[in-house]
């Protein structure tokens, strides 16, 4: 720009100080006087090694320059430089006016108008890679001091940290950038603990689902989904090749931890065999009660992730208390009964492997009596058949009424050999003996309701 039209855009524009609020600044000014055989009346202002404009005054310009660098470090509390060279040189002005030469207010026009500005920042490099730049030193350490603690979980009275060491090379180096071009902490802190996406590959294996795939891999299904959207299906092929997209972090930090808490102590279980007790029975002779002791850990994480964990001490508070069962082994042999009126006979003759009562937590509602597959089953009592078929667990099954409220049930037969609504006699075969439904073996699982409740046989048999 010449002095001309400086002189006009400042008479359009008024007779003020021009300083524009750039952010931080240090001017780097070089003044150089050359050397002249005759008096001087001029200083030539040179950037870049262009002669720009002429000053009568070196200090007054000298006094530009340091105004300009004070407000903007007063601005923004960073040392600044030109990234331009500037000198001041004593020159001859001959031919020259002070018409030529530029007033204080001009050169702060020019000046403003021609500079460009840089900053000295502090890059976090890991492992030679320059991954941001922050203001100061002291920024960047506590940076990789919160990045370090970042995975670690609240304070706790019970955990104690022992030590945090990075896994990478990390190391800060000076750099120049531009005006307000540093890193926002949060997004630097961000893109250290979680890096950048990664994509790796997956072959699916026998038995194995999106939500498999993305539990064993640390990823939200969702996830896994849009960075695989050409499977249109939940059902995944052995073989087929998925996207994981993973965070890549910058830095590793492993953590040793030691952790103090209060574990319980499972309590045993000891039979004990009591010929008062049916085969299948069982009592309760001695509650069992848990223990509890006093454990430190030390786990070893990474990432917040534990990768390893063992024990250091431990001290037992309360001692369990062993539980003890009775555990029946008397058996019963029986053998079929003629069914005269009033009484009900057995539907087949042998050892019941099983009696009516508590069996695995739940109900046995009738006797369970071994016997050949094939044997004949046969009526304990007279009465109407009320039910021929499979009936879940049961597998197939006779029901026959008879009368008065009572019933009696035949089931895991091979074969049925009555119908609905049939008639039968005490003693008339009515099917034969099998292993269906939930059955380890053959027999007949025979029961006694009355009004619809089961009842235990023994107290109905001869």
């Amino acid at each position: 720009m010449t002095v001309g039209r400086i002189r006009q855009f400042l008479s359009a524009h008024g007779e003020k100080p021009l300083i524009l609020g750039l952010i931080g600044l240090l001017f780097a000014v070089t003044v150089v006087i050359g050397a002249v055989t005759n008096s001087s009346n001029a200083y030539a202002l040179i950037i870049d090694g262009q002669e720009v404009a002429l000053v009568a005054d070196e200090e007054e310009a000298k006094a530009v320059l340091n105004r300009l660098v004070e407000a903007k470090e007063t601005a923004t509390g960073q040392a600044v430089t030109t990234v331009q060279q500037v000198e001041i040189v004593n020159v001859k002005a001959k031919g020259k006016g002070k018409g030529d030469m530029l007033t204080e207010q001009e050169l702060e026009f020019l000046l403003a108008e021609r500079l460009e500005f840089t900053t000295a920042g502090v890059a976090v490099v890991v492992n030679g890679r320059q991954i941001s730049v922050v203001e100061s030193r002291q920024v960047a350490e506590r940076l990789i001091d919160e990045a370090k603690r970042f995975h670690l979980a609240e304070k706790s009275d019970n955990i104690k940290v022992e030590s945090l060491e990075v896994e990478e090379d990390v190391t800060f180096k000076v750099v120049e950038i531009g005006i307000g071009e540093y890193e926002d902490y949060d997004t630097a802190l961000n893109l250290l603990v979680n890096g950048t996406e990664k994509i790796e590959k997956h072959r699916v294996a026998s038995g194995e689902s999106l939500w498999t795939i993305a539990q064993k891999h640390n990823l939200q299904i969702e996830d896994l989904r849009a960075a695989n959207p050409q499977f249109t299906s939940e059902r995944l092929q052995i073989g087929q090749e998925l996207n994981l997209v993973k965070l890549e972090p910058y830095i590793n930090v492993v953590a040793v931890l030691t952790q103090s808490t209060k574990e319980s102590i499972p309590f045993t279980t000891k039979f004990v065999n009591d010929s008062n007790l049916y085969r299948g029975q069982e009592r309760t002779i001695q509650i069992g009660q848990r223990g509890e002791r006093e454990v430190v850990y030390q786990l070893v994480q990474k990432n917040g992730l534990t990768v390893d964990k063992k024990e250091l001490e431990a001290k037992v508070i309360n001692q369990p208390v062993e539980r003890v069962i009775n555990r029946g082994t008397k058996v019963i042999v029986a053998s079929r009964g003629s069914g005269e009126a009033g009484k009900i006979g057995w539907p087949v003759s042998g050892q019941i492997t099983s009696p009516y009562g508590t069996r695995a937590g739940n109900l046995h509602s009738g006797i369970d009596i071994a016997a050949p597959v094939g044997t004949s089953i046969r009526a304990a009592i007279a009465g109407t058949v009320t039910f021929v078929g499979w009936q879940g667990a049961y597998g197939n099954m006779v029901d026959i009424d008879h009368g008065n409220g009572v019933s009696t049930r035949y089931a895991h037969n091979s074969a049925n050999l009555v119908a609905v609504g049939q008639q039968v006699s005490a003693g008339e075969v009515i099917a034969r003996v099998g292993s269906t439904g939930r059955s380890t073996g053959p027999h007949v699982h025979f029961e006694v309701r009355v009004n619809g409740q089961a009842r235990n046989p023994i107290n109905y048999l001869p």
